[in-house]
């Protein structure tokens, strides 16, 4: 019989990758994919909020630098919203900024470029999964 801990580790997470370049998001996708992730994407800030509020992922990695709608107003909104607040983010960003991205609510913050293995140790951490070494 599985324990509620059993099937929390092994349920498939939702992440939404929040990204305006689509190489960036196919990459960062394939590779959580590869880890057993459930993973959808959003090209801009104003489809993130719509998904985000339709599909209630288990986490959010969001760019910062994007048209239309940054990341920064993406973050802020969600926090805003009592129904979105509790959702991990965890930022992207070429400008090292980490103070003003935990201020804005991330609880993670990788500068690009970036390793897969730092990007997916920071998702199985901020998802609360034992990290294998």
């Amino acid at each position: 019989m599985m324990t509620a801990i059993d099937e929390r580790l092994t349920s498939a997470k939702r992440i939404l990758i929040v990204d305006d370049e689509a190489n960036i998001s196919r990459i960062i996708k394939f590779n959580l994919e590869q880890e057993g992730f459930e993973v959808e994407t959003a090209a801009d800030g104003f489809i993130a909020l719509s998904r985000v509020r339709a599909a209630s992922p288990d986490l959010i990695v969001l760019d910062l630098i994007m048209p239309k709608m940054d990341g920064w107003e993406v973050a802020q909104q969600l926090k805003q919203d009592p129904a979105t607040a509790r959702i991990p983010i965890l930022m992207l960003s070429i400008v090292q900024d980490r103070e003003k991205g935990q201020r804005a609510g991330a609880a993670g913050y990788l500068l690009k470029p970036f390793s897969m293995d730092d990007l997916l140790r920071e998702v199985r951490g901020l998802l609360g999964m034992e990290v294998q070494s």
